[in-house]
């Protein structure tokens, strides 16, 4: 049974750096009732006289992080913004609606608040695929290859990507979206068990994003849209990828 791993939004925009006037403006745009802590570089917060303070060593990125009741980072990097929530394997699925409608209405009130517009957008769910045997690892590559034997031998290994690319509606205008899918064999402790031990996985990373193009402007009005309908397109390709598993 496939576990989800995590989940990421992402908007390709103009790169809003840290200072205590942007902290303020921001934190009021998350309504998701979650605690967040601002941390630059992968450092923790200086507390001084009882405050956390955070003192920047660089101008390129900064997040803030949740750690309850789920890990989730907002990265504000040089030239995209990213919302990354992990599982980390621990449940079997999560609910697309849930995330996509948080990342939409935080995405869209960012870009107006600092007047600012998108060039890409992107959700990207990962999931892990226990490996029982080897014929799990059959059982899901197979179906992904019209030549998938060679003397009489099946693929065995999980390495590969594949990319569609759909138009889509987003807020009246046609958008081309990639469907991309990547597979690989992974080791990762299976802390699940009594005496947490290396376990095979394998991982599949799904990103639905619009494509690089230098026509394609994404307002506030298109990031809401594009949330909006992404999650019914990743049930979709999710079930594809799967085979109609559930």
């Amino acid at each position: 049974m496939k576990q989800i791993k995590g989940m990421r939004a992402t908007i390709f925009a103009p790169q809003i750096s840290f200072s205590s006037d942007t902290q303020k403006k921001i934190l009021p745009l998350l309504n998701d009732g979650l605690e967040y802590i601002p941390v630059l570089s992968d450092m923790q917060p200086i507390q001084i006289n009882g405050n956390n303070l955070l003192i920047p060593q660089n101008n390129n990125q900064w997040q803030l992080r949740c750690i309850n009741p789920f890990t989730q980072n907002i990265i504000f990097g040089t030239q995209k913004i990213d919302i990354v929530r992990e599982y980390n394997g621990t449940i079997e699925d999560a609910d697309f609606n849930d995330f996509c409608h948080f990342s939409g209405d935080f995405f869209s009130k960012l870009l107006k608040t600092f007047g600012y517009s998108a060039s890409r957008i992107a959700f990207a769910p990962s999931y892990l695929l226990p490996i029982e045997n080897n014929e799990t690892v059959i059982k899901f590559v197979n179906p992904f290859f019209t030549r998938n034997t060679f003397k009489n031998a099946n693929i065995d290994n999980c390495d590969f990507s594949n990319v569609f690319r759909i138009s889509e509606n987003i807020n009246g205008k046609s958008i081309s979206i990639n469907h991309l899918f990547k597979v690989e064999q992974i080791n990762r402790i299976d802390i699940s068990k009594q005496v947490p031990s290396p376990q095979p996985f394998i991982n599949i990373d799904i990103d639905i994003n619009t494509r690089v193009d230098k026509d394609y402007i994404f307002n506030d009005s298109d990031i809401l849209d594009f949330y909006s309908k992404v999650p019914c397109m990743a049930q979709e390709f999710l079930t594809f990828i799967f085979n109609d598993e559930k």
